[in-house]
């Protein structure tokens, strides 16, 4: 027996079903895209906020001049590593030479002390940046500038620092004349 070929219209109830997934399955994509967009968008507000807004945020400020958490974190880190260098500078004249003779050990011990109270290193950094910015605006004040000309030079003398080299006198040879054998001798 021969089969029927079947008919592939479709009935009421398969439209019906049909429809119902076509919107299940809209409404699946537009909730797994509205939870992508929200993850995406905490995950950047985070590095957002991390990296560029606490960045920005003001540690102290000293009139309308504000002092961020960036630069304040710099210059922790700076004092931090020149306290390290000093610490291993010192630590070391104590290994070359016998016993203390220079007296090294307390500010060894207070360089330690600094390093291992962070609290205390951030407020004399802090401390530090605001007595910069009130120099810094005294001097504005009382119209004290320096040009680029002027701090190059100070920077070469307190260094000992010649650009140009330093000039030595060129040395001209003599000719000496040498004693030689004669042939009596």
């Amino acid at each position: 027996m021969a089969r029927k070929p079947s008919s592939n219209i479709p009935t009421k109830k398969h439209l019906a079903r049909l429809e119902r997934e076509r919107i299940q399955r809209r409404n699946i994509l537009i909730g797994a895209a509205v939870v992508l967009t929200l993850v995406v968008g905490f995950i950047a507000y985070g590095f957002l906020d991390q990296y560029v807004l606490r960045a920005l945020q003001p540690v102290g400020a000293v009139g309308d001049k504000q002092v961020t958490t960036q630069d304040f974190q710099t210059r922790v880190r700076f004092q931090r590593y020149q306290l390290i260098q000093q610490f291993n500078q010192y630590y070391q004249f104590l290994q070359q030479f016998e016993g203390d003779p220079f007296g090294l050990t307390p500010q060894l011990q207070e360089i330690a002390s600094t390093l291992e109270q962070p609290v205390i290193l951030g407020k004399e950094v802090l401390d530090q940046i605001l007595a910069d910015i009130l120099i810094e605006n005294e001097a504005v004040k009382r119209g004290i500038t320096a040009s680029d000309a002027e701090v190059e030079a100070a920077y070469s003398t307190y260094f000992s620092y010649q650009p140009n080299g330093t000039s030595t006198p060129t040395i001209t040879p003599t000719i000496l004349s040498t004693a030689t054998f004669s042939p009596t001798q």
